[in-house]
């Protein structure tokens, strides 16, 4: 980010670009994820997600599942991001894979205690409501979530009902991406869809 700031350059080397792309310009297929498009900001959004989430997901599934996670998350984010926004950058999508990856453990394993998963929730709900409404709507999503989720805890429903309810909510948050041609919507189903095949159901046993 910082040689990006001091040399516009960088930024253009790194970004998508299909017609860069079609001249045989083949590090653009994966190297968007190193490009901030849209500068400090969006760098210090994803460099949260990916430290809170990323280590989340290395701590319970391993590194090769991070892997995994992430290059799903890479594959599903730049081919829509080719599609949907030809000119982008940035490491979300990777960040997005992981999230699927954390939605597919909290599936498999019923971690009501994991306090990832609902930073994951801050955290694709301001992607949802940025992709609708941009920065207000982020803000006004992350507002409607906490008391949502204070409401939720004052009643004392936090359980494996809820859990699975803010699953399912930020499944239909991914949906919604796709429905708005947003490129975070892809690779966070993809990381799900993997994770489920990756992470082992609680209580099971290697054959």
């Amino acid at each position: 980010m910082v040689l990006q700031t001091l040399e516009p350059a960088v930024l253009a080397t790194l970004r998508r670009d299909p017609a860069a792309l079609a001249v045989r310009q083949w590090w653009r297929l994966a190297s968007p994820i190193l490009a901030q498009a849209d500068g400090w900001a969006q760098f210090v959004f994803n460099f949260a997600g990916l430290a809170v989430v990323g280590a989340a997901v290395e701590r319970r599934c391993g590194w090769l599942t991070w892997v995994l996670l992430a290059l799903a998350g890479i594959a599903a984010g730049e081919w829509a991001g080719y599609w949907w926004e030809p000119q982008g950058g940035g490491s979300s999508v990777l960040v997005c894979g992981l999230v699927g990856g954390l939605l597919a453990f909290a599936w498999r394993h019923d971690r009501r205690d994991a306090w990832p998963l609902e930073f994951s929730f801050y955290w694709l709900t301001a992607l949802a409501g940025y992709a609708l409404l941009g920065p207000s709507g982020a803000a006004a999503a992350c507002i409607g979530l906490a008391l949502a989720i204070g409401g939720v805890r004052a009643r004392g429903l936090v359980g494996p009902r809820m859990v699975a309810a803010a699953i399912a909510v930020m499944l239909a948050e991914a949906a919604m991406l796709c429905l708005l041609a947003d490129d975070h919507g892809p690779p966070t189903l993809a990381g799900m869809a993997v994770g489920l095949l990756l992470v082992r159901p609680k209580g099971s046993r290697p054959a």
